[in-house]
């Protein structure tokens, strides 16, 4: 199962096919890496307790020299840049929050949903050891996804500190220009 989850966010959180130049780390049920086009870092888990978890992502991407945002990545289409509810749970309660799509991710049949208050999902996932989603469908049910959070905490510093660390990498265009410094 980890090796099967390690793989599915490698390939879902990537944004190229570039290698990975950092080291995969794992802290219980979150890994920790390096996006594949060298300019993120992520601390992210599969769903919990349900067979194809690998398609089913909760993630913390940290971009290098900026900020970080809080992510969705599952089966469930959405129009690009819209906003949609979604119930929050976990021991400490229940709140209402807004997710962006971000559009489909590629190569997959799955989509990027972006979290728009930062604070608010952060609370949740400090207070907790389990967190829920429910999003309203069309036709009246609900989508629910869970995610453990046991080793949240850990994974989202060494993903922050990592990225506040790094490096960007170098544009394959802009290598080996004459004027360029190295």
């Amino acid at each position: 199962m980890r090796k099967l989850l390690g793989a599915a966010l490698a390939f879902v959180l990537t944004l190229s096919a570039l290698p990975s130049d950092a080291q995969e780390r794992r802290f219980n049920d979150w890994v920790v890496d390096r996006g594949n086009d060298g300019t993120f870092f992520y601390a992210a888990t599969g769903s919990s307790g349900e067979s194809g978890s690998e398609d089913k992502l909760f993630a913390q991407s940290c971009y290098i020299g900026g900020s970080c945002i809080w992510l969705l990545a599952i089966k469930l289409g959405c129009e690009q840049d819209a906003e949609y509810p979604v119930l929050v749970n976990g021991e400490s309660g229940a709140q209402t929050l807004s997710l962006k799509c971000m559009g489909p991710i590629e190569g997959t049949r799955m989509f990027r949903y972006g979290f728009t208050d930062f604070d608010k999902i952060t609370a949740s996932v400090e207070r907790n050891k389990l967190i829920g989603f429910a999003f309203p469908l069309k036709s009246g049910y609900f989508q629910v996804l869970r995610f453990s959070l046991i080793g949240a905490s850990s994974a989202i510093v060494e993903a922050q500190q990592r990225a506040s660390r790094a490096v960007p990498p170098i544009s394959p265009a802009r290598r080996g220009l004459r004027d360029e410094k190295l």
